[in-house]
């Protein structure tokens, strides 16, 4: 299982995460492994390709489960129970997180990423979300 705040793997009988300190929410975990809702979107997570921070992958987490790790200009495609859902960048040490609202309304979410760098460390950010009808 994940941390609910900083999205890294824990064991599941954990607690507390080991890397943040955070008490699990173990609700919310076992709503997670409850099977899916019948309706359902496709989130397309896409890196931009940047010279910045190209050799440091991006994992995606959503509510607490990886997804998708993108390396420089990739993308991945993931389907899921339409909802509100708690999303994680993580890029192994910076963690950006947001809840974002997949409406099943949509046939198609692009959720599209950059790393912003500092002088000693990068972190990975939305930059935009684009629904396709």
């Amino acid at each position: 299982m994940f941390c609910n705040k900083c999205g890294k793997e824990i064991p599941n009988e954990s607690e507390f995460c080991k890397f943040c300190g955070t008490k699990i929410d173990r609700a919310l975990f076992e709503q997670n492994i409850k099977a899916p809702e019948n309706k359902t979107v496709k989130v397309v997570f896409t890196r931009r390709k940047r010279l910045m921070g190209c050799a440091i992958p991006i994992r995606i987490f959503v509510d607490g489960n990886n997804v998708a790790s993108l390396k420089n200009g990739a993308s991945a495609e993931v389907e899921l129970p339409a909802g509100t859902h708690k999303v994680v960048f993580d890029t192994f040490g910076e963690a950006y997180q947001k809840e974002i609202d997949f409406s099943s309304e949509y046939s198609k979410i692009y959720v599209n990423s950059v790393m912003r760098m500092g002088l000693v460390s990068g972190i990975a950010q939305i930059e935009s979300i684009v629904n396709e009808k």
